[in-house]
Parts: structure tokens; sequence; C-alpha cells
């Protein structure tokens, strides 16, 4: 049995999520004008290896990384969000 206890809670967490999600966007998109390429392109890029090291290069990724499990802990929250209504 569910209350608007859990609703409220992963409304929060929800809320939490797009507050990061927006944060490391903002970061990568400073990357991409500093570097003058899209995060697309310096993935394929630095999986490839055709990059030298780079402190940066190295935050980007996580960066990156960090987006992508940002976005999928979302995307379990708003299926449980979905559930509960």
């Amino acid at each position: 049995m569910h209350t608007d206890e859990y609703g409220i809670t992963l409304s929060r967490e929800l809320h939490a999520c797009e507050c990061k999600i927006k944060g490391i966007t903002l970061s990568l998109k400073k990357l991409e004008r500093q570097y003058g390429f899209d995060t697309d392109v310096f993935v394929k890029m630095h999986k490839e290896g055709t990059l030298k090291d780079n402190k940066d290069f190295a935050d980007w990724y996580g960066l990156y990384e960090s987006l992508n499990r940002w976005q999928s802990l979302r995307r379990q929250y708003h299926e449980l969000y979905h559930m509960l209504r």
C-alpha cells in the first residue's frame, strides 16, 4: 500500500535529479564552447584514444558518465512516480 508520502518523496527526488542534470549540462556546454566540439564528438574521440591526456578531458568524461547515471535515475523515479498515480 502506498500513500501520498511516496508520491511527494518521488516528486522531490525527480526535482533533485532535474537540478543535477541541469547543472551537469551547463558544465558540459561550457567545455563544448571552450574546446569547440560537442560532447558526443568528444566521447567518441576519448574512446578512440585520439585525445592527449588533459585534466579537463578527464573531468569532461566524468561529467558525461555522471549525466548518464542521473538521467537513468530520473527515468527510474519517473516510472515509479507514474505507477503511483
